[in-house]
């Protein structure tokens, strides 16, 4: 499961690079935002499978995790190519520290 979640991320990463790439409407700072968006899903999932957290959270927390990586990609593909007064971005970090959030607070339950 674990290697899978990572041969996934790798897929989807080649894919949008690679379709990304094929297409000149596709930007650059889309295309470097839209890929780190993908690593960071990946990275993060995979570290939630990894963890010794219950069942319950590793389930309930990947899902949310795959949901809010996808609302993280949409954000920095229709992010602009300036970082001011960028709301898309703005929301890319906020979902990326509620993420975070999510996983520490499982482990402080954990220890518990």
């Amino acid at each position: 499961m674990k290697a899978g979640i990572i041969l996934l991320g790798l897929i989807l990463v080649i894919l949008n690079t690679v379709i990304g790439g094929m297409f000149d409407g596709y930007a650059t700072h889309s295309l470097i935002l839209t890929d780190v968006s993908l690593i960071l899903s990946t990275l993060i999932i995979f570290f939630m499978v990894s963890s010794s957290a219950a069942d319950g959270f590793k389930i309930g927390l990947s899902l949310f995790f795959c949901i809010t990586g996808l609302i993280r990609f949409i954000c920095a593909f229709i992010a602009a190519d300036s970082f001011k007064n960028n709301f898309p971005i703005i929301i890319f970090l906020v979902v990326l520290s509620v993420e975070i959030f999510s996983i520490f607070i499982s482990n402080a339950l954990k220890n518990k």
